[in-house]
């Protein structure tokens, strides 16, 4: 029997509505309807009805099936290719925060939506649920796991691309060492450190020390004129 999963149609529609760069005013306005009408559909709490839905995806451009993925195989744990087996996880590492333009320690949200052909991964602001980057995952489902971000700002004309590097060869429900590769606001390569959670927990100073770079992998790059980050997850770091 097939069942619709309200959560799940409520993230392709913010998804989709995100990246035809329509605000959840424009989807009201043109269904006559409130923003928190819309709101509602995208947490999955309400749905809308079929000519909703062939309203909101003349809208924004898109076939239905951008919201159902009707055409796709029944995705199960079997025949995932969603290593991680959840929908969500949480990045923690030290950079430049995009509003405030100020280093701190950042945590943003990664969520992961399936479908048959790939593995989509939006980088999420963890306060504001902002999407700033969106792509795709691929893993070897032994070693390490990419997750590959190109030209993710919906009408924008600068040249972007992060990459994120996580080790998976160890227990993955543990924290997962990795490394966020991608660009600051000139444009300038550079990479940073980062730790994946499967759980939503608080920064501690393990995780600090955790995202330090060594004096062996500073020496390692004054030596080779090349970064050797270690992300081999040497121990288990329970939460």
């Amino acid at each position: 029997m097939a069942i619709f999963d309200e959560k799940d149609f409520g993230i392709r529609l913010r998804n989709e509505r995100k990246k035809a760069g329509l605000s959840q005013e424009n989807l009201a306005y043109a269904l006559n309807v409130t923003k928190s009408t819309i709101s509602r559909f995208e947490k999955g709490i309400t749905s809308p009805t079929p000519k909703q839905i062939a309203i909101m995806c003349y809208e924004m451009n898109i076939n239905v099936n951008k919201l159902f993925h009707s055409s796709e195989k029944i995705i199960n744990k079997e025949n995932s290719r969603n290593i991680f087996k959840t929908n969500m996880l949480f990045m923690y590492y030290k950079g430049i925060y995009p509003t405030t333009k100020k280093t701190a320690f950042l945590k943003f949200k990664l969520e992961i939506i399936e479908h048959s052909e790939i593995v989509e991964v939006n980088l999420l602001d963890f306060n504001t649920n902002k999407i700033y980057m969106t792509g795709y995952m691929l893993s070897d489902n032994n070693n390490t796991c990419d997750m590959i971000f190109e030209n993710y700002k919906p009408n924008n004309n600068k040249y972007e691309v992060g990459i994120i590097t996580v080790n998976i060869s160890n227990n993955m429900d543990n924290l997962m060492l990795g490394v966020l590769r991608a660009t600051n606001s000139q444009n300038i390569p550079n990479d940073r450190k980062c730790v994946i959670s499967k759980n939503n927990i608080e920064f501690t100073n393990e995780i600090k020390k955790l995202l330090k770079v060594t004096d062996e992998e500073k020496a390692n790059f004054c030596e080779n004129d090349c970064w050797y980050i270690d992300i081999t997850n040497k121990e288990d770091f329970e939460e």
